[in-house]
């Protein structure tokens, strides 16, 4: 019979074959386990391809790092000098750099170009969906080579962003309806798999009165009210 529990009742520690488990060396918390292909990239070293450029005359810099949970996920972004202007009033889109990793097995390291200023989960997920130019390096040996080639990704972003800065001008100038906008709030509320259900069969009389009040908020300050 199997047992799905982390209570063995064993007097000897219990090998698994093929895998190991990712400690961090201050607290001895478990990070994740991994396979045996899995090569450990130390923070400092995952971060060095920034060091290269932030503070030079190019005027990248950097902007936020942090963990999340015990440690097992960390990111941090650069700042670009400039951004992308739409229109010619004040609304700008700030453009960052930023390299994210895991050490729970679970993801590759990725660094990239994105409009989003990561500072927690939410935000690092929103730069997942929105980023672009990206370089993904596995946990397997060799990475840290891969990864000094990373900084290419710096190289690109300028060249994206001012495509970007066409494209999002090109936006401003298409017209769209009330019913519409309210459409593009309903998705970036980020629905609970329910609601998105819902929304997907355009079932919006049965949404929470609690949802459609945020999306009716969320309407009224995109108009200024």
């Amino acid at each position: 019979m199997l047992q799905a529990t982390t209570d063995l009742n064993i007097d000897e520690p219990l090998t698994v074959p093929n895998y190991f488990a990712n400690v961090r060396s201050d607290n001895n918390t478990v990070l994740g386990v991994v396979g045996k292909d899995y090569h450990i990239v130390q923070n400092r070293d995952a971060f060095a391809f920034f060091d290269a450029i932030v503070g030079g005359e190019d005027g990248i810099l950097y902007e936020t790092a942090g963990a999340l949970g015990n440690g097992e996920r960390i990111f941090i972004t650069a700042k670009l000098p400039d951004y992308i202007r739409v229109g010619n009033g004040d609304d700008v889109t700030e453009k960052y750099i930023f390299l994210t990793t895991f050490h729970d097995g679970s993801g590759s390291i990725t660094a990239a170009f994105t409009p989003v200023r990561i500072v927690c989960q939410n935000t690092l997920n929103a730069s997942l969906k929105n980023m672009t130019n990206v370089v993904r390096i596995k946990h397997t040996s060799g990475a840290n080579q891969r990864l000094e080639n990373a900084h290419k990704v710096m190289g690109l972003a300028n060249t994206l962003s001012n495509q970007l800065e066409n494209i999002f001008n090109e936006w401003a100038t298409v017209r769209i309806k009330d019913d519409e906008v309210k459409k593009l709030i309903q998705l970036a509320l980020c629905p609970n798999k329910e609601t998105y259900g819902l929304l997907k069969k355009g079932a919006e009389d049965e949404l929470s009165t609690a949802y459609k009040n945020m999306v009716e908020d969320a309407f009224c300050l995109c108009n200024g009210k």
